[in-house]
C-alpha cells in the first residue's frame, strides 16, 4: 500500500522531531553544557519537542477514531 503525501509528511516530521531531540540531548549526555542557563534552554526545547510529538500522536488517534 502506497503512502499518501500527508502520511509521508507526517512520517518525515516525526523523524525530524526525533532527530532534533537526539541532537539536543547529545551535549547534555556528554557533559558539554557550559552553564545552568544553557542546560535549562536545552531541556526546555526538548520538552517542547516531546510535547509536540505527543500532540501529533493524539491527532493520529483522533483521526483514526473519526475515520474508522
Amino acid at each position: 500500500m502506497a503512502l499518501t503525501t500527508t502520511q509521508l509528511y507526517q512520517n518525515e516530521l516525526r523523524k525530524l522531531v526525533q532527530i532534533e531531540i537526539e541532537r539536543l540531548l547529545e551535549p547534555m549526555a556528554n557533559g558539554y553544557v557550559e552553564s545552568i542557563e544553557e542546560y535549562k534552554h536545552l531541556a526546555g526545547r526538548i520538552a517542547g519537542l516531546k510535547a509536540a510529538a505527543e500532540l501529533m500522536d493524539e491527532a493520529d488517534r483522533i483521526c483514526a477514531e473519526k475515520y474508522r
